[in-house]
Protein backbone atom coordinates (compact mmCIF):
# COMPACT_ATOMS: atom_id res chain seq x y z
CA UNK A 1 0.00 0.00 0.00
CA UNK A 2 1.73 3.43 -0.86
CA UNK A 3 1.41 6.30 1.56
CA UNK A 4 -0.12 9.68 0.77
CA UNK A 5 2.66 11.63 -1.27
CA UNK A 6 4.35 8.43 -2.42
CA UNK A 7 4.65 8.14 -6.24
CA UNK A 8 4.69 5.09 -8.07
CA UNK A 9 8.45 4.13 -8.97
CA UNK A 10 8.45 4.14 -13.08
CA UNK A 11 12.03 3.10 -14.18
CA UNK A 12 14.98 1.45 -12.81
CA UNK A 13 17.13 3.56 -9.93
CA UNK A 14 19.97 1.12 -10.37
CA UNK A 15 19.85 -0.43 -6.92
CA UNK A 16 20.77 -3.36 -7.29
CA UNK A 17 18.41 -5.52 -5.83
CA UNK A 18 17.12 -7.54 -8.03
CA UNK A 19 20.65 -8.49 -9.71
CA UNK A 20 22.04 -9.07 -6.04
CA UNK A 21 18.98 -11.49 -4.96
CA UNK A 22 19.33 -14.06 -8.18
CA UNK A 23 20.97 -14.76 -11.16
CA UNK A 24 18.33 -14.93 -14.39
CA UNK A 25 17.90 -17.91 -16.17
CA UNK A 26 18.05 -18.67 -19.52
CA UNK A 27 15.49 -18.74 -22.32
CA UNK A 28 15.70 -19.92 -25.84
CA UNK A 29 15.49 -16.24 -27.47
CA UNK A 30 18.83 -16.15 -25.37
CA UNK A 31 21.19 -18.95 -27.09
CA UNK A 32 22.66 -15.95 -29.78
CA UNK A 33 23.98 -14.29 -26.12
CA UNK A 34 25.71 -17.47 -26.19
CA UNK A 35 26.62 -18.50 -29.19
CA UNK A 36 27.84 -14.72 -30.18
CA UNK A 37 30.16 -14.76 -26.69
CA UNK A 38 28.36 -12.12 -24.74
CA UNK A 39 27.78 -14.04 -22.26
CA UNK A 40 30.31 -17.23 -21.71
CA UNK A 41 29.68 -20.82 -21.12
CA UNK A 42 32.22 -21.22 -18.35
CA UNK A 43 30.06 -18.73 -16.34
CA UNK A 44 27.00 -20.59 -16.89
CA UNK A 45 25.43 -23.84 -14.57
CA UNK A 46 22.87 -26.19 -15.28
CA UNK A 47 19.87 -26.92 -12.72
CA UNK A 48 18.74 -30.70 -13.65
CA UNK A 49 15.18 -31.85 -14.04
CA UNK A 50 14.28 -33.04 -10.50
CA UNK A 51 16.54 -30.77 -8.63
CA UNK A 52 15.12 -28.63 -5.44
CA UNK A 53 15.36 -25.10 -6.48
CA UNK A 54 14.28 -21.94 -4.32
CA UNK A 55 10.94 -20.57 -6.19
CA UNK A 56 11.63 -16.56 -5.91
CA UNK A 57 7.89 -16.28 -6.94
CA UNK A 58 6.04 -18.02 -4.24
CA UNK A 59 9.09 -17.58 -1.64
CA UNK A 60 9.59 -21.64 -1.36
CA UNK A 61 11.62 -24.42 -2.01
CA UNK A 62 10.31 -26.59 -5.18
CA UNK A 63 11.67 -29.76 -7.31
CA UNK A 64 12.23 -28.71 -10.41
CA UNK A 65 9.99 -30.50 -13.91
CA UNK A 66 12.24 -28.99 -15.98
CA UNK A 67 16.04 -27.99 -17.08
CA UNK A 68 17.52 -24.48 -16.47
CA UNK A 69 20.42 -22.52 -17.63
CA UNK A 70 21.36 -20.26 -15.39
CA UNK A 71 24.32 -17.45 -15.10
CA UNK A 72 26.34 -18.63 -11.88
CA UNK A 73 26.24 -16.16 -9.06
CA UNK A 74 29.08 -14.41 -7.85
CA UNK A 75 32.17 -15.90 -5.10
CA UNK A 76 30.31 -14.91 -2.50
CA UNK A 77 26.89 -16.06 -3.85
CA UNK A 78 25.67 -12.68 -3.64
CA UNK A 79 23.90 -12.17 -6.96
CA UNK A 80 24.72 -11.96 -10.90
CA UNK A 81 28.44 -12.98 -11.77
CA UNK A 82 27.45 -10.32 -14.19
CA UNK A 83 26.77 -7.23 -12.13
CA UNK A 84 29.47 -4.42 -10.90
CA UNK A 85 28.36 -3.27 -7.19
CA UNK A 86 30.87 -1.03 -7.35
CA UNK A 87 29.11 1.25 -10.67
CA UNK A 88 25.56 -0.38 -10.25
CA UNK A 89 25.46 -1.63 -13.21
CA UNK A 90 25.47 -5.03 -15.43
CA UNK A 91 28.58 -5.52 -17.36
CA UNK A 92 26.59 -6.93 -20.44
CA UNK A 93 23.65 -4.32 -19.76
CA UNK A 94 23.12 -4.19 -23.85
CA UNK A 95 23.21 -8.10 -24.28
CA UNK A 96 21.71 -9.29 -21.16
CA UNK A 97 19.24 -12.12 -20.88
CA UNK A 98 15.52 -11.93 -21.69
CA UNK A 99 14.39 -12.09 -17.86
CA UNK A 100 16.27 -9.28 -16.79
CA UNK A 101 15.49 -7.04 -20.13
CA UNK A 102 11.36 -8.18 -18.43
CA UNK A 103 11.98 -7.42 -15.31
CA UNK A 104 10.79 -4.34 -13.77
CA UNK A 105 11.46 -5.19 -10.19
CA UNK A 106 9.26 -1.55 -9.65
CA UNK A 107 5.99 -3.37 -10.75
CA UNK A 108 6.99 -6.42 -9.32
CA UNK A 109 2.76 -7.17 -9.02
CA UNK A 110 1.85 -6.23 -12.80
CA UNK A 111 1.26 -8.36 -15.91
CA UNK A 112 2.69 -9.05 -18.53
CA UNK A 113 5.96 -11.63 -17.56
CA UNK A 114 4.52 -14.50 -18.83
CA UNK A 115 6.23 -18.07 -19.08
CA UNK A 116 8.83 -18.32 -21.75
CA UNK A 117 10.51 -21.65 -22.88
CA UNK A 118 13.76 -21.96 -20.83
CA UNK A 119 16.83 -23.61 -22.93
CA UNK A 120 18.23 -26.84 -22.39
CA UNK A 121 21.97 -27.36 -22.32
CA UNK A 122 21.49 -29.51 -25.71
CA UNK A 123 20.74 -26.31 -27.44
CA UNK A 124 24.14 -25.65 -27.66
CA UNK A 125 24.96 -29.34 -29.04
CA UNK A 126 21.94 -29.08 -31.63
CA UNK A 127 23.97 -26.97 -34.63
CA UNK A 128 24.76 -23.24 -34.87
CA UNK A 129 21.36 -21.86 -33.81
CA UNK A 130 18.34 -23.60 -32.85
CA UNK A 131 14.64 -23.58 -34.35
CA UNK A 132 13.07 -20.42 -33.80
CA UNK A 133 10.04 -21.94 -32.43
CA UNK A 134 11.24 -24.14 -29.49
Amino acid sequence: MMKDGEKLQSHCIRCGECCLSSSPGLQMADASLVYDGFIEKRNLYTIRTGEVVRDNIHGELKVTDKEIIKIREKENGRGCFYYDERVKGCAIYEYRPVQCRALACWLLFSHGFGFRPCMKQSVFWAGPYPPANQ
